[in-house]
């Protein structure tokens, strides 16, 4: 059961950054609207309340009604009025995921605050714009406004500044930079004891105990945290953020294996999200108490809280949790027996994952099946997800590296950009420096402005030094990256790759596909396990790329028990054809040296039928997250109709590679005559071996 992996942690529900008062009655606020005895802002100010009260959980109606009063600021030349109606309906904007045009009309409501010299007003813009560049994973653009904010409301002692603060750490907290998040975090703490908030108080202990729980690793740390918000939530009678800390006390145990405590904590969490009616937590509550139960292999009580998650999925339409729970569903039936139900349930969820994209769902999913399958004896299917589960796991290293590469390629730039303000801070220096010193002696001047050389000169020679370390931490792991993208790719797409950010689809007039595939595999799987089987699988492939490696030519994939190969390709070459043959006979040769050993032990023989045609191509890049290159065309079709149509032990070659490579001493040919092909009629094929 992977619903653990929805733990609830408050980092990701933060703190509301437009705090509208509900003291006044709504229709108390539309009759002063609607009032023409008041003045224009007061009607402005009276209506956008009403809105917000009225449409707080129905963002969508809220944009139709905020049009009457943008309309009426505009008309009345209410600058105020109307920057306070965009930020409004920006607020808006980002709670349907409008993130874009939620930035945009934030922008233009900040130059009218900055005209009308409004600094609580401009900090708060700063606030929600680095917010939602934060939502949109840009954490560098985030950061600077979150910074700029946290500047404003310190310059002006704003009461927002515990916000502005807590803000700034989350988004380290995102970014991966747990220190200077620990720091902000603290520090919100500590101006929050001035202010006495209780939901922030007990909001900022639940960061800091995730953070410590899910990142570092330190329990007791995180507990402490968490039960320092229980309390707070407990004295305020603050339902909601008592079972959030209850929810993450059972989680910090979990993960010590202290099952009972767990449970424990979970029932009083449900008891906290029931009374305040909070669907979504209740049932990552469930959620984790199911996984208890699978642990216990209590399963009739676990299918019981997986039913209510199940019900409430589909009634929310939440198809993260439909996948999560068909895969705890898989989970049991397998443990039951009953593999034909999991594998149904396993299947379901995995095509959630590929629609949704979750790299680490997609993984275990991939597991999953390859064990079912493996049980039920079908080898075929088994070998399939073994592979799938390689490609995700490989796929899943490749984005850690690309993550860690942009955090070092910001670190980077923030690094130049502090050292470019510490450069124009020196400059200023020295040239005040300079104006005083012109009242001084010659002698006294000379000295201050050696010395202030010389400590320059220092300063410059150690962030010189840094640089130079961070630029090759930065090849390093730029390095380890183009590894990993040439595993996958030929070198020139992985360049073309690099540069564009895609790669076109190619022509190429003359490429020979080799196609290998083993005979009666299924057969002959059916009297070995799985493990044994894929061990022998993966023997022969690996010999197999050592082979197309030396031959210079390309891979393109394996499919269950063939491999497939091609020359001439991405680079066009006169001697791909002949390269082309020689590794096909080279992998059959290997083959039969094999069988001797497997005869001698008395094992089941593999056999193999190698097939091999030329002609034109059309090779490109399959997918845009799970990248692939891959061949089509008529070639590769009659490609593998000589490897299916050809014998064990034996090259079977086309007439087109025939006529290529005949004037070649190295090889033999033995003509086969026209053969009856499937799909393309008669044909003249040809065994090959080497003279």
């Amino acid at each position: 059961m992977k619903i653990l992996k929805l733990a609830f942690v408050a980092l990701f529900l933060s703190i509301p950054f437009l705090c509208q008062s509900q003291t006044k009655r709504l229709d108390s606020l539309l009759s002063v609207w609607h009032s023409t005895t008041k003045s224009d802002s007061i009607r402005i100010s009276s209506y956008q309340e009403y809105l917000n009260l009225k449409y707080a959980q129905k963002p969508d109606s809220g944009l139709l009604m905020i049009k009457e009063l943008e309309e009426f600021a505009t008309q009345k030349n209410e600058k105020y009025g109307l920057a306070n109606a965009m930020m409004y309906k920006a607020t808006l904007l980002d709670k349907i995921g409008r993130l874009d045009e939620s930035i945009e009309l934030n922008q233009k409501a900040k130059k009218i605050f900055i005209e009308l010299k409004d600094s609580a007003k401009l900090g708060l813009i700063m606030l929600n714009i680095g917010a939602s560049y934060s939502t949109l994973g840009n954490q560098k653009e985030g950061l600077y406004y979150a910074k700029q904010a946290l500047d404003i409301y310190k310059k002006t002692k704003n009461s927002q500044l515990v916000v502005a603060t807590n803000n700034l750490a989350t988004i380290y907290h995102k970014m991966g930079d747990y220190n200077s998040a620990i720091k902000y975090y603290q520090e919100a703490l500590e101006l929050n004891k001035k202010k006495n908030n209780a939901k922030m108080q007990a909001s900022l202990n639940i960061n800091l105990g995730g953070l410590y729980t899910d990142i570092l690793n330190d329990y007791a740390k995180g507990l402490q945290y968490f039960e320092e918000g229980l309390t707070i939530s407990r004295k305020n009678n603050l339902k909601s953020y008592e079972g959030l800390c209850l929810l993450n006390m059972a989680v910090n145990y979990d993960k010590r294996k202290l099952k009972d405590k767990s449970k424990t904590l979970l029932n009083e969490a449900i008891m906290c999200f029931e009374k305040v009616g909070d669907e979504q937590k209740l049932n990552y509550c469930r959620g984790l108490m199911a996984d208890h139960y699978i642990a216990e292999k209590e399963y009739n009580k676990a299918k019981v809280l997986l039913d209510s998650i199940m019900y409430f999925a589909k009634e929310t339409d939440n198809e993260g949790l439909i996948m999560l729970t068909n895969q705890s569903y898989g989970i049991i039936c397998q443990n039951q027996g009953k593999l034909e139900l999991a594998k149904s349930h396993f299947l379901l969820a995995y095509q959630l994952a590929n629609k949704l994209q979750e790299f680490t769902s997609q993984s275990e999913l991939s597991e999953s099946l390859y064990e079912v399958y493996k049980q039920l004896k079908d080898y075929k299917n088994a070998l399939y997800y073994f592979e799938e589960s390689k490609m995700y796991y490989d796929s899943l290293n490749q984005n850690d590296v690309a993550k860690k590469m942009q955090q070092l390629e910001f670190d980077k730039k923030l690094f130049a950009d502090s050292l470019k303000q510490a450069h124009e801070k020196q400059e200023l220096e020295l040239l005040h420096k300079q104006e005083i010193t012109k009242q001084n002696r010659i002698r006294n001047t000379l000295i201050g402005v050696g010395l202030f050389a010389l400590l320059l000169a220092g300063g410059f020679f150690s962030r010189w030094k840094y640089v130079k370390h961070t630029n090759e931490i930065i090849a390093s792991e730029k390095e380890r990256s183009d590894n990993l993208l040439l595993n996958i790719l030929p070198a020139e797409v992985a360049e073309e790759l690099k540069q564009k950010g895609e790669a076109e689809a190619q022509d190429f007039n003359e490429v020979t596909v080799l196609f290998t595939d083993f005979v009666s595999f299924t057969k002959k799987s059916e009297s070995m396990t799985a493990q044994d089987l894929v061990s022998e699988i993966n023997y022969f492939f690996k010999a197999f790329d050592e082979i197309s490696t030396k031959y210079n030519i390309e891979k393109i994939k394996t499919i269950g028990d063939a491999y497939m190969a091609a020359g001439g390709l991405p680079v066009p070459s006169a001697n791909s054809a002949v390269n082309t043959v020689l590794a096909g006979l080279e992998m059959q040769q290997f083959v039969l040296d094999y069988q001797k050993k497997q005869r001698s032990e008395g094992k089941e023989l593999f056999e193999m039928r190698a097939g091999i045609n030329t002609g034109p191509v059309v090779a490109g890049i399959v997918g845009i997250k799970k990248f692939q290159y891959d061949v089509w065309g008529d070639t590769v079709n009659t490609a593998s109709r000589m490897e299916t149509n050809g014998v064990s032990g034996k090259v079977n070659i086309s007439e087109t590679t025939y006529h290529l490579i005949k004037d070649d001493n190295r090889f033999v040919f033995e003509p086969r005559g026209k053969m009856d092909v499937k799909g393309k009629g008669m044909i003249d094929m040809y065994f090959v071996g080497l003279a």
